[in-house]
């Protein structure tokens, strides 16, 4: 495994590079990256939904402002008179022991529903003077004042008035802020939201109410509620959520001894135990009221912990408790926040645990989590640390997955990828159990889009590399051979080198005379298919083309891929280009045109092979005296009369294949003599007629060498006899007849010489 710094590759290590950094930038709040924010909301909404409890939470009731309660004619269409929500808190109290009540809508108007206002304009009109009227406003005032029993109500139970922020510029203020909150003394809300306007409800209600807070959520660019905040700075103070002053009046409730309910402070704790006052330039990162702890946000929220999706939530129809047919056991010191399901009054949320979904169970999940009852969900945050370790993981397996992507395979890295991201996803999924959420995207997106530029850039520069070792081994090597070298380009290099191989001469025979039978244009069409079907026949038997000399071929066998049976291949390649050859001569005969006689002649042995050539031109072809025994050998078949000659050295590497011995030569540049052979077929395939042809003719050939030329002549004339005659048999039978007549010299070896190419 080898470090491949192409230039490629530099670019993709540097484009990886200022990937990562981006994203450590993004996790440092450096830069803003929308998408990387939406996959870490989508981390976040996985992982929650991945571990919702199993079991419904107890011991927070809605108490539903539904359409069935809007259609009961005891309470009609919303707002209902203070006198039937007084009567609700009532009941839920005195009937049904419920421990806190919290609201989830405003009372922001008086209410006139009762004709009071009517009756009080009369006694100062037109019945100013009966003492009687007056008399009887009196005794009827305390009952039709509707908003001060809901104000004996309010300063007579736990109960939790709701209101909200409106956090556009230039917003209206409506109604009162509660009178509790926390003033900050620097003028600054720290790291909470600030809101620039509200709506309120009636002073005269927040006035005497134990407890108010606020139930603006915090939605998310997507639309989606995942976090409230714990405190809305507004002016110079802070005002907490509906679901904190909830939490702490049942707190308070629990703590009761003299009836007197107590609120528990609100302690603001930072990095290492330290209280921090707000508004001094320190970030709070927990909450403490009494028993209970809330993990901050950075910026001040608190993620919402969900339980399930909706009506996880025990809902009660506000109409049945008015009519006291409730089962009192689920309502008896039970937190009941009073909110609405019904479309027409417009509190319904999207969540990642669902897409239409009540706003008062946002703060129903809260504030069972604030107060861990049983089956709610476990409050989790992000450590204000979380984005220093995340940029250094980032760092470390970025870079890791970078330099894996470089310079290991892509089955490696693509392994090194899965892997860091299963370690990532089950370390993020264990600290999320433990009550941590890890925003890891930068981490997770860092590492794949690393891994998929490089392997981008390292696949288009590989098929870049594939078209250039196709375009340079394709115009010599079949397609085949060139698809399966493309596949580890590297093994194959045009670079010289020696190792044995098979080349292949074919030449046509008396292509002169032919050429002048044919007109230019039939010539071209002639001769292009001859060479086209031989090379077809080459490229077929695992042949590579080295080129065309008029109307010769060159071609070679072993390179530039191995192959060990490079002789064979090359004699059954040369054995179909005769039975081609014979097909072509009938269509040419067809045509018109004159038939075709080639010769072909073989040679193996050591050559040097490689792109060899001048400046001007170059070639990948082979080199070496056997190269040059085959270009000898091809123009001797024209000598004896065969298709195919082929030395010893190819003979003997061919099993399987018979073969005839022609005879012993030495050819011009070669001093040792070399037998050759004729190639006829694989010896399955010869017909048995073919072998008696071939044994009578070894029979004539030993004669011949053993001085007993009458006795070869007399075997030749047997085989012209048996069969058709073979120009071979002219050759030899010539051969014999000179010695006849002028017998050789005692030092004959029988090995015919040839001064001429």
């Amino acid at each position: 495994m080898k470090l491949n710094l192409n230039r490629s590759t530099v670019v993709a290590a540097l484009s990886g590079l200022i990937i990562v950094t981006v994203l450590i930038a993004k996790t440092l709040g450096l830069l803003s990256l929308p998408l990387v924010d939406a996959a870490n909301r989508q981390i976040y909404d996985l992982q929650l939904n991945w571990t919702l409890p199993e079991t419904k939470p107890a011991g927070v009731v809605i108490l539903d402002i539904d359409e069935r309660s809007l259609a009961a004619p005891e309470l009609g269409r919303w707002p209902w008179s203070r006198d039937k929500i007084t009567a609700l808190m009532q009941k839920l109290f005195d009937d049904y022991g419920a421990k806190v009540v919290a609201f989830d809508v405003i009372f922001a108007e008086p209410d006139n529903s009762s004709g009071l206002k009517v009756l009080q304009e009369l006694a100062r009109t037109q019945l100013a003077g009966s003492p009687a009227f007056r008399e009887k406003l009196d005794e009827l005032e305390p009952d039709l004042d509707y908003d001060a029993r809901f104000e004996d109500a309010l300063m007579s139970y736990p109960i939790v008035l709701g209101y909200y922020f409106n956090f556009g510029k230039n917003s209206q203020r409506a109604g009162s802020l509660p009178p509790e909150s926390i003033v900050v003394k620097s003028g600054s809300t720290a790291q909470f939201p600030k809101a620039d306007g509200y709506g309120g409800n009636m002073a005269m209600f927040e006035e005497v109410a134990i407890a108010s807070g606020h139930f603006s959520p915090r939605v998310d660019i997507d639309g989606l509620v995942r976090k409230i905040p714990l405190y809305v700075g507004h002016d110079s103070a802070l005002y907490q959520s509906l679901s904190l002053a909830t939490a702490r009046m049942a707190l308070a409730v629990d703590a009761s001894q003299d009836g007197a309910l107590r609120v528990p402070p609100v302690n603001f704790v930072g990095a290492g135990g330290v209280l921090v006052e707000p508004g001094q330039g320190e970030t709070a990162e927990t909450v403490v009221v009494g028993q209970i702890t809330i993990p901050l946000q950075r910026d001040g929220t608190v993620l919402v912990p969900y339980a399930g999706p909706r009506e996880s939530f025990r809902y009660i129809p506000a109409i049945d408790v008015l009519r006291g047919s409730v089962d009192p056991k689920p309502l008896g010191g039970a937190v009941v926040l009073v909110g609405t399901t019904a479309p027409g009054l417009l509190d319904l949320r999207a969540t990642p645990v669902g897409g239409i979904f009540p706003g008062v169970e946002v703060h129903a999940n809260a504030v069972a989590s604030f107060l861990n009852l049983p089956g709610s969900s476990q409050l989790r945050h992000t450590p204000h640390y979380a984005e220093v370790i995340v940029a250094g993981a980032t760092l470390i397996l970025g870079s890791l997955v970078l330099v894996g992507s470089v310079w290991a395979s892509p089955l490696v890295s693509g392994s090194l990828v899965v892997l860091v991201l299963l370690l990532t996803g089950g370390a993020t999924h264990y600290l999320w159990m433990q009550g941590a959420y890890w925003p890891v995207a930068e981490l997770v997106m860092a590492c794949v889009l690393v891994y998929a530029l490089v392997t981008v850039v390292n696949f288009v520069h590989e098929y870049r590399n594939k078209r250039q070792f196709t375009s340079l081994f394709g115009q010599y090597v079949p397609p085949e051979l060139v698809e399966m070298m493309a596949e580890d380009p590297e093994r194959y290099s045009m670079a010289g080198v020696k190792k044995d191989l098979t080349v292949l001469f074919s030449d046509v025979r008396g292509f002169t005379s032919i050429s002048e039978q044919l007109s230019p244009a039939d010539l071209a069409e002639y001769i292009n298919r001859y060479l086209s079907d031989m090379s077809l026949e080459i490229r077929d038997g695992g042949g590579t083309l080295d080129k065309y000399i008029g109307d010769a071929i060159m071609a070679f066998w072993g390179a530039p891929i191995n192959e060990p049976q490079h002789a064979q291949k090359a004699v059954h390649a040369s054995l179909a280009m005769i039975k081609r050859l014979e097909k072509l001569n009938v269509e040419f005969a067809g045509r018109g045109w004159p038939t075709l006689s080639i010769g072909i002649g073989l040679s193996s042995g050591p050559m040097s092979v490689g792109d060899m050539g001048s400046d001007v031109r170059r070639a990948y072809t082979v080199m070496g005296d056997a190269v040059n025994l085959g270009a000898r050998l091809e123009g001797l078949t024209r000598v004896y009369g065969t298709w195919i000659l082929a030395p010893q050295a190819t003979a003997e590497a061919c099993p399987g294949i018979l073969f005839r011995e022609i005879d012993r030569v030495r050819v011009k540049g070669k001093d040792e003599p070399i037998t050759i052979y004729e190639p006829l077929g694989a010896e399955g395939e010869v017909t048995a007629a073919v072998q008696w042809e071939v044994a009578q003719w070894e029979r004539a050939l030993s004669a011949y060498r053993s001085r007993e030329f009458e006795q070869a002549k007399s075997i030749l004339g047997e085989l012209r006899r048996s069969g058709p005659s073979a120009a071979m048999y002219d050759w030899l039978e010539s051969v014999c007849d000179r010695f006849i007549e002028e017998p050789p010299p005692p030092d004959w070896d029988a090995v015919t010489k040839f001064d001429t190419k």
